[in-house]
């Protein structure tokens, strides 16, 4: 079903026992498990409310061994400068409350389109031009194996 602007409206999906607020947010969140990393949807304790909710904090051990940490926005399509632009504002604002602790990137890849064209931007530093991030490219690539999953049944369901 398409909202007044012709955007399909989100679907809320169960994954994990997490309820995620649109569908291909909880596909992400499979193709990060398939992916072996950490990650917790929306998690409260970051930033003062009303400023900046991130989608996603995921942690994984980089190159040498290094547990690195990131503050994920996921978006199903591609975004405006303008978007990138006040996201960048509001990641500014707050960046006093953690310090230069964490990564934060802006994730642009729908799920559903099996191009698996990906744009990733680090927000906090330039939000107008892609950088490359191997690892959220890994993710993306099993966005085809995470749709598999049957995120209508109980428990999950395995795959189709």
């Amino acid at each position: 079903m398409n909202n007044p602007d012709g955007f399909r409206e989100a679907v809320p999906t169960e994954y994990a026992g997490v309820k995620f607020r649109a569908k291909s947010e909880a596909i992400f969140a499979r193709a990060l498990d398939l992916e072996k990393l950490l990650w917790e949807y929306e998690p409260p304790d970051f930033f003062d409310p009303g400023i900046w909710k991130p989608d996603f904090f995921i942690c994984w051990r980089s190159k040498g061994h290094k547990v690195a940490k990131c503050l994920l926005e996921f978006k199903p399509c591609e975004t405006t400068e303008a978007y990138r632009e006040s996201l960048h504002i509001k990641i500014n604002d707050s960046l006093g409350q953690l310090g230069g602790k964490f990564f934060f990137l802006l994730v642009e890849a729908s799920p559903f389109d099996v191009s698996g064209k990906a744009s990733v931007y680090s927000i906090a530093n330039n939000p107008h031009h892609p950088i490359e991030a191997p690892i959220f490219k890994s993710v993306v690539s099993m966005f085809s194996e995470a749709r598999k999953f049957r995120f209508d049944l109980k428990n999950g369901g395995g795959r189709v």
